[in-house]
């Protein structure tokens, strides 16, 4: 046993536990640095079209594009958070205009330009005293190098009120002339009322 190992030793075989061990003393071998390789490649042709847009339809993005508040109850505070991202592939200065009424708001993070692909958080805020529907608008506005961005995003709220729901196909099957016929139909209420 003995001479299987003076033998491997002696024929250059390393003992993996001294390897471990000389580079735990020593350290890790230092490489040398590579050459660079020169690799010829033709040469890249320019191309004179720019990306303007990120999207092909609007500079800016709404999101989502519609407030609706529903079984909205007195003296409680509402908010949903609104994203206005920049679709563009320059900065872009965003202006919000408040709603009308006192009963929106709309509270934001003032900062300068909005960088492209990047998002502006809105929250708009809804409270009331008294009970109805309330409708109302919040102007978003952009303005770059003359291309002028304008979107309203409409702002409703909605008292609680009975959401009846049924089968919209109702199939009697046949029916014979001058004679009656009676079917159940079921109209189940998912509003608050």
């Amino acid at each position: 046993m003995d001479y299987l190992k003076r033998a491997n030793t002696s024929q250059g075989a390393r003992d993996p536990r001294k390897t471990i061990d000389d580079i735990l003393k020593k350290g890790r071998p230092i490489l040398p640095p590579m050459r660079p390789q020169t690799v010829k490649s033709e040469p890249r042709k320019e191309t004179v079209t720019t990306i303007k847009h990120i999207s092909k339809s609007t500079p800016v993005e709404v999101t989502p594009s519609e407030i609706i508040i529903n079984d909205i109850e007195i003296n409680q505070t509402y908010e949903v958070v609104v994203l206005v991202r920049n679709l563009t592939s320059i900065g872009r200065r965003i202006r919000i205009y408040q709603p009308k009424t006192n009963k929106f708001r709309c509270d934001y993070d003032m900062q300068g330009n909005v960088a492209p692909g990047c998002a502006m958080k809105l929250i708009v805020t809804f409270e009331t005293a008294t009970l109805g529907d309330f409708h109302d608008f919040l102007e978003i506005v952009s303005d770059i190098d003359g291309e002028k961005f304008k979107y309203t995003l409409p702002l409703h709220a909605y008292q609680p009120q009975a959401n009846i729901v049924f089968e919209p196909f109702i199939n009697f099957g046949f029916c014979r002339l001058n004679h009656e016929k009676i079917e159940k139909i079921a109209f189940t209420n998912e509003g608050k009322l």
